[in-house]
C-alpha cells in the first residue's frame, strides 16, 4: 500500500463486540501472534480497537487524503 514511497493507509479502527458470537474471530485474533507481528511491521499505521457492544464487527480505515473505508467482517 504504498504509492511512491507514501504510505496510503494512516489509520486502522477494528470495532467488535465483547461477547457476541459474530465478533469471536475478532477476539481470537486480538490475542493471536500474527496481528502483533503485523503490528510491529507495519509502524506507521495507527491502530484502534474500539469494544462496541452489540453491533456486528467492523473495520474503518483513514487514508492520507481524508478518505475513510468502513469494511463490514464476516465470518467465512
Amino acid at each position: 500500500m504504498c504509492t511512491r514511497g507514501v504510505f496510503q493507509l494512516r489509520k486502522l479502527s477494528l470495532y467488535f463486540c465483547d461477547f457476541g458470537g459474530s465478533s469471536e474471530g475478532v477476539r481470537n485474533a486480538l490475542v493471536s501472534s500474527k496481528l502483533k507481528e503485523f503490528m510491529n511491521e507495519n509502524p506507521q499505521i495507527d491502530f484502534n480497537f474500539i469494544l462496541k457492544r452489540n453491533h456486528h464487527p467492523f473495520v474503518t480505515g483513514a487514508f492520507i487524503n481524508g478518505y475513510l473505508k468502513d469494511i463490514p467482517l464476516r465470518s467465512v
